[in-house]
């Protein structure tokens, strides 16, 4: 299925460059800690650029669960429900999901296209950084939901 291959690959690319956020996250974090209370000297761009990439790691993270199911999930009653409800409920969880990542995409582009000449005062790079990994975790997102979408879809075509 074409679904399950642009998103193996999306979810492998989101994996790698979490990692790469969340590491250089922590190792900013350490020296920005050990040059203010152990070297009496603070590293100034220390506490944006540690914002950034956590902001970075934690969208990316957030689209990585969402694809393995990983997020928490309370379906004490939905359990109970019939198996064809239970499908068609994940349908319209689907779909609303879909619409929802939509409308986040858009608003954060457009919001990164207002931002994008405005700057951080201290690493002089655009504060649209900060917003770019809305439209990546949102539109994984919106891609993992068409792929169940389209498998729950098969699942009731074959019933």
């Amino acid at each position: 299925m074409l679904f399950r291959i642009i998103n193996n690959t999306i979810e492998d690319f989101l994996y790698w460059l979490t990692a790469f956020t969340a590491f250089f996250f922590f190792v900013v974090v350490i020296a920005g800690v050990l040059s203010r209370y152990v070297f009496l000297t603070p590293i100034t761009w220390s506490i944006e650029l540690g914002r950034l990439l956590f902001l970075w790691s934690c969208f990316l993270a957030a689209a990585i669960t969402y694809r393995k199911k990983a997020h928490i999930a309370i379906s004490l009653i939905t359990d109970k429900l019939p198996i064809k409800l239970q499908r068609w409920l994940e349908i319209i969880r689907q779909l609303l999901v879909i619409a929802f990542m939509g409308l986040i995409t858009i608003a954060a582009i457009q919001t990164i296209s207002l931002l994008w000449f405005s700057g951080l005062p201290v690493l002089q790079i655009s504060q649209a950084w900060l917003y770019i990994p809305v439209p990546i975790a949102a539109t994984s997102i919106l891609l993992f939901s068409l792929e169940e979408l389209s498998i729950i879809l098969l699942k009731n075509q074959s019933n």
